[in-house]
Formats: structure tokens, C-alpha cells, sequence
């Protein structure tokens, strides 16, 4: 026993012990550290000012990096104003260490509680302990410490803690058919972030509505029952109400996922109220004679004319733009009034509306006529009217161009009839007018005469030989009666076949052989001759052969389109003549099946 105390006094062997006892010691250490999960939560002070900021560490201990949730308590008494982490692997421990640094700013005074973080991990289930902060000076009552996911005030009055949708318009009353801005926005607390956003369909029945994409607001910070809110806008519409009396832009609903600083996503619904609108009826006061549409809005009218002196034997076109500060499609279309010198042709109309600046939607219209003079010397055109009602004054107004004069030198040819035979028996081609006018017509195909051309000269020659063959038929078959009948039935397709053969026509000749060809479908198909009647004369006879009055009526239009191409001040566009087959083809599948 002396002997072994002399040994444990010495020096060298009493360091080798105390080292073999560290590494018998050292791994029970190392299991130890290699226990359960932990979570500390520290602050840097349990009493702070109002308007200072908290800063609280929350440090999370985990085995090795199972990547356990860390879920935070409410923080309705805190506004999170950053926050960072930060995260550390121990290889000799095995274990993993994340550190959660917060700023926090208290939305109160008084004793504010920040409650216990919670972190799921490995099936296991490990919370902090909560902690109270005393906050001085002045400052206001702090809010519920359930924080913005409580939702709707239990009492009802004010605004959701945590979000709301609502409609604005920047209209209450509007007049009947006045643009009205429609928003929907949501209202969102400044202290969530939301994704997922899903709307329900929005039935805007009682309105023409224009939906505009993208956004034409940012989203701001505003207040609200003294409270913060982003205000972020969710759709956009110009509205023009159709009918007058109460009209409702419709309860909508909203789903969203919404999260608080850097927690769980959790789904939330909100549902934007009805709000109802009540529309004016114009005032029957004040109406101008010629008021329809409605046409409502700021409307101007621009006319003019593409030159101001031509022959007797050209045409003029006449441009009217509509400007409308609203919807166009509420304006009806400008017609033209009486114009005794002038022959008017079926106009185009070409329509376009765009919206200006951020929410206001205008409207152009333009419409284009060919006149003809009917007389030389010095011929006016009108000042053209358009009623309106302003919106914005409260009363109707009219729109008005300006009158314009056109010189008109020459003689002016006679109008020619319909078909291949004046009403005096006198041929069409052989009457001087008409002669001279398409010499000079500008829709000839290089500067060829229409009557040498080789199309031409056949359709010439088709009328009188189908009726010798006709003629032929009745005196050696005998039976007259049923070849008519069999040559009406026909007509139809031999008419295909010559708008067939036109395809390949040009200017002039195609639409002098698209008149001609109606004109000999017709008088087959009816047995009866009908060149050499007017327009007028032609529609009457159409219609007491029993075909419709709309169908006669676009009969005669056809052919005065055809007609107004020896007049046209410039060649025709490209595609127009085919535009005038297609037409001329309907005609005939209408005419046979109002026969049929």
C-alpha cells in the first residue's frame, strides 16, 4: 500500500492517469450531447421602450439534419421587422444548430407575450417556454395577442384583422350607358404575404363590360379604421350599364394561402359584398330629333373629301370619322342625308376602340362613300349631325362636320341601265356615255378595253346563244314547256361557272362580267328578260317574281357596286373584285333556296 502510494506520487505517471480517466470521461460527454432535440428562445431584454426593437434569438438543437418545423407562437403584439438564420453542423456531436435572429417592434404598450416556438421533428413534439416583455411610454392599446389569423372581429364592426376584399367604383349613379371604373381590390395586413390567390367567376350581367389585363396600380401601403393594409388590386373593368334602374356588381370569392413572417402557409377565404348601383335613365328633356343608341360619352365628327374638283364623269369619296369618348359600339352609324346632286354607294365602315391613359376607353369609327355628281357646277355637301348626350354635362349635345363644296367640270354621261340592252332597245355597248366612261375608266387591266377582252367577248356571246339553243330545242323536241323549266333549273350552276370564269379578271372587266352574269342567271332562272330595266324597276320585278325583299334589295346593291367601279376616282383594292364573287355567289344559293 506504501508502495503503491509512492508509485501515484510520481509526477509522470499521475498525468498519464488523469488522461485516461478525460478519455474514459469523453464519450460519455459525447453521448450526452447526443441527446434529444432542444429549443432556447433568448431575448436581449425584458423591458424595452415603445418604438424600440426586440432583438430575440431562437436557437434549435437537432441529431444530425433531420430538418425538424420550427413553427412560431401568434405575434399580433409584434410587428416582425427582419430576420435571418443561420445554421451549423458539429461533426464530432452529430448534431445540428440553427439559430433564428428576430427584430421585433411592439404594436402596444404594456406587458406584450411572446408565446412558445414549437418544433416538430422525428415525431417528436418540443415547445419553448413563453416569455413577457414589458414595454414602456406612451403608445396605443397593444392588439389581441392571437395575432391576424383571427379573422373577422367577433363584434362585426370595422374591417378583418387579417384581410378583406372589397369593390370601388368611381361611380355610384351612373347615366345609362356612361363608363363606370370598376376595382376589385384586397385589402391585405401588412404583416402577411399571400400566394394561391383564386377568384371565383364574376357575373357582371346588366353591363357591357371591357376586362382589362395587368395591373394599373401598384400595390400601397393605406389605412383603414386605423389599421394597416396593403391594397393590392386583384381585377379591373370599364363597365357601361345597359339598361337603367338598380343594377349590382356581384359578391365575389377569394382563397388565397396566406403566412405571417416566417410561418406556415394556411388557407384563408374572403368574400367581397355586393355593391349596388343605381343607373339614370336619359332625361326625356332636351332630346334632339334623331337620338339613338344610346350614344353616350364626348363624340366629335371629322369629314372630308379626297379631292375638291373632279370631271363630270369621276367619283369622289367622302371619309367620316366618329371620335368617341365611351363605347362606339353604342353610337349608330352615321348615315348620310339627302343629297340631291350627288349619288351615294353603300359605304365601308371600319371600326376600333383602344383605351387611353389608364382608364378611359375611346372609340373610333370610319366610314367611307363614293359619290357620283349627277350634275356640273358647284355641289354641297351638308353639314352630317350626330345627337349625343354628355355625361359629364348632363345634357344632350349634337356632333357636327363641317360642309364642303365640289367643283364638278364636264358633262356628266347618262346613266346607263342594267344589262346588255338600254330600256330603248339601243345595245349598252354601242351608246356613247357609256363608251367614253370606260375608255377612261382607271380600273382597266392595262389599259385594255373591256369589251377586247376574250372573257368578255364570251359572256357577250353566252345570253344569245343559250336562247337559240333554246329556241332549237323547242321547235325540234317539242316540248318547249319542260326545257324552260330544265334550263331555269341549270341556271343556278351555268351562273357558278361564269363567276368561275372570272376569277382570273381584273378592275373593270371582272365587274362588268359579275354584273352581267346576275343579270343572266336572273333571266333564266325566271324565264323572263330582264336587262335593260333600272335598279328600281329590277327590284319591283324581283320581288313580284317572289323573291325577298332583302334578297332583291341586295341584288340591285351588287350591281350599283359593279356599276360604281367605271366611276371610281382610283383603281380598286387588291382582293376587291373577289370580295364582290363571293358575294355575287351567295346571292344566287339565296335566290334558289327562297325558290326552293
Amino acid at each position: 500500500m506504501t508502495r503503491l502510494s509512492s508509485i501515484l506520487r510520481t509526477p509522470a505517471l499521475r498525468g498519464s492517469l488523469w488522461a485516461l480517466l478525460w478519455l474514459m470521461a469523453w464519450p460519455a460527454a459525447t453521448w450526452a450531447q447526443r441527446g434529444g432535440p432542444s429549443i432556447q428562445v433568448q431575448a436581449n431584454s425584458r423591458s424595452i421602450a415603445y418604438g424600440q426593437v426586440l432583438r430575440l434569438q431562437v436557437t434549435v438543437m437537432e441529431a444530425g439534419g433531420s430538418g425538424g418545423d420550427l413553427e412560431p407562437p401568434p405575434l399580433g403584439q409584434w410587428s416582425v421587422i427582419s430576420q435571418s438564420r443561420q445554421m451549423r453542423y458539429d461533426g464530432v456531436s452529430g448534431r445540428s444548430q440553427t439559430i433564428l435572429a428576430l427584430g421585433l417592434r411592439p404594436e402596444g404598450v404594456g406587458s406584450l407575450t411572446i408565446g412558445a416556438f414549437t418544433l416538430r421533428t422525428g415525431g417528436q413534439v418540443i415547445k419553448s417556454d413563453p416569455m413577457t416583455i414589458r414595454v414602456t411610454g406612451d403608445g396605443p392599446k397593444p392588439p389581441s395577442p392571437q395575432g391576424v389569423f383571427q379573422g373577422q372581429r367577433p363584434d362585426g364592426e370595422g374591417p378583418d384583422e387579417l384581410a378583406f376584399l372589397a369593390w370601388e367604383v368611381d361611380k355610384e349613379q351612373p347615366w345609362l350607358g356612361e363608363q363606370v371604373n370598376a376595382n376589385l381590390y384586397l385589402y391585405l395586413n401588412r404583416r402577411l404575404s399571400v400566394g394561391g390567390v383564386q377568384a371565383s367567376d364574376i357575373n357582371l350581367e346588366g353591363f357591357w363590360n371591357q376586362p382589362i389585363s395587368g395591373r394599373s396600380e401598384r400595390p400601397r401601403q393605406v389605412t383603414v379604421a386605423g389599421r394597416s393594409y396593403v391594397r393590392e388590386q386583384i381585377a379591373r373593368y370599364m363597365l357601361f350599364p345597359i339598361r337603367s334602374g338598380e343594377l349590382t356588381l356581384p359578391a365575389v370569392k377569394l382563397q388565397m394561402e396566406a403566412r405571417a413572417g416566417f410561418g406556415r402557409r394556411r388557407q384563408i377565404e374572403r368574400t367581397a359584398p355586393a355593391l349596388p348601383l343605381t343607373v339614370r335613365a336619359l332625361p326625356a328633356e332636351g332630346k334632339p330629333e334623331g337620338f339613338a343608341g344610346p350614344a353616350v360619352g364626348q363624340i366629335s365628327l371629322v369629314a372630308t373629301v379626297d379631292r375638291r374638283k373632279i370631271k363630270a364623269d369621276q367619283g369622289v369619296q367622302l371619309t367620316v370619322v366618329t371620335r368617341v369618348r365611351g363605347l362606339v359600339k353604342n353610337v349608330p352609324p352615321l348615315e348620310l342625308p339627302d343629297l340631291p346632286d350627288l349619288k351615294s354607294f353603300p359605304p365601308t365602315r371600319d371600326e376600333d376602340s383602344a383605351i387611353r391613359g389608364a382608364d378611359q376607353l375611346q372609340g373610333t369609327r370610319t366610314a367611307t362613300w363614293l359619290l357620283r355628281p349627277t350634275r356640273a357646277g358647284q355641289l354641297q355637301i351638308p353639314a352630317l349631325t350626330l345627337p349625343y348626350f354628355d355625361p359629364v354635362a348632363g345634357r344632350y349635345k349634337v356632333a357636327r362636320s363641317r360642309p364642303m363644296s365640289l367643283t364638278v367640270t364636264g358633262e356628266v354621261a347618262p346613266e346607263a341601265p342594267s344589262g346588255d340592252v338600254a330600256a330603248g332597245g339601243e345595245p349598252a355597248a354601242e351608246r356613247p356615255g357609256l363608251r367614253t366612261i370606260r375608255k377612261e375608266s382607271d380600273l382597266a387591266s392595262e389599259g385594255r378595253p373591256a369589251y377586247a377582252s376574250p372573257i368578255f367577248i364570251a359572256l357577250m356571246c353566252l345570253p344569245p346563244l343559250c336562247l337559240l339553243g333554246l329556241s332549237l330545242r323547242s321547235r325540234l323536241g317539242g316540248k318547249g314547256g319542260d326545257d324552260r323549266a330544265q334550263i331555269a333549273r341549270a341556271a343556278a350552276g351555268e351562273a357558278r361557272r361564269g363567276f368561275g370564269a372570272l376569277e382570273g379578271a381584273q378592275g373593270g372587266e371582272a365587274f362588268t362580267g359579275i354584273s352581267r352574269v346576275i343579270l343572266h342567271y336572273l333571266s333564266q332562272r325566271f324565264d323572263t328578260p330582264l336587262q335593260g330595266l333600272t335598279h328600281d324597276q329590277l327590284r319591283d320585278r324581283l320581288a313580284a317574281l317572289g323573291v325577298s325583299e332583302p334578297t332583291a334589295r341586295s341584288v340591285v346593291e351588287e350591281l350599283e357596286n359593279c356599276d360604281f367601279a367605271r366611276f371610281a376616282p382610283t383603281g380598286s383594292r387588291a382582293g376587291e373584285h373577289q370580295e364582290a364573287l363571293a358575294r355575287a355567289r351567295g346571292l344566287v344559293d339565296r335566290i334558289e333556296q327562297e325558290i326552293a
